[in-house]
């Protein structure tokens, strides 16, 4: 199945025009578009000036866009998703876990959120204990302590209920992350600053 964006459609419908108005039948569409025969190559030229300012101008707002942060423009509909880092209804991560006894399991409200034009009915989100410094440390090498799949909309942010336990009293670290596995896949270690993936480390556990 073919998914084409307004832009293409757009562009196929003029195009199909230009060609058919170049039929010697067709001088019914050469009236309804007002096209002179005499008038073809003035049309090409202003067609052709027309899509190429368009063009140059979404690039010019697509690299805005990327500078800014915002949602990509893509052609097909794809989920964009990133761990939300905000407040969420129960407060800040790090201070969810300050309540947290160290070995017991309790809830914690994490968010996720689709920057994208696609919505994502697999959206995994997975909690895991780590060490001291976990950048570059891949996912396989950490502990899995919880993992949930939801369905996220375009636009849409949402909060979901993750289980925690931690284990390390020392030197540890909580990662969160957020993926598709085949719209949006992600990375196979934990990178800093990137979007599906966040957390924060402990030199001595804190919880309550």
């Amino acid at each position: 199945m073919v998914i084409l964006s307004r832009r293409k459609i757009l562009g196929l419908m003029m195009g199909s025009a230009a060609v058919l108005t170049l039929i010697p039948g067709c001088s019914a569409l050469r009236r309804l578009f007002g096209i002179s025969p005499k008038a073809t190559d003035e049309w090409r030229s202003k067609a052709k000036e027309f899509w190429t300012a368009r063009v140059q101008k979404r690039k010019a707002q697509r690299a805005v866009d990327r500078r800014e942060g915002k949602r990509p423009d893509v052609n097909t509909p794809y989920p964009y998703l990133a761990f939300d880092i905000s407040e969420s209804s129960r407060g800040y991560l790090m201070e969810q876990f300050r309540q947290i006894p160290l070995g017991e399991w309790a809830d914690v409200y994490v968010g996720v959120r689709n920057q994208g034009n696609g919505a994502s009915s697999t959206c995994y989100v997975e909690m895991f204990e780590g060490p001291l410094v976990p950048f570059h440390v891949k996912y396989s090498d950490m502990r899995l302590v919880s993992r949930l799949m939801t369905s996220v909309l375009p636009g849409q942010d949402k909060e979901v209920v993750m289980r925690w336990q931690a284990t390390r009293a020392t030197n540890g670290s909580v990662v969160v992350r957020c993926y598709d596995p085949v719209l949006d896949p992600g990375a196979a270690a934990y990178e800093q600053y990137f979007r599906q993936s966040g957390g924060f480390s402990w030199q001595q556990w804190f919880g309550g």
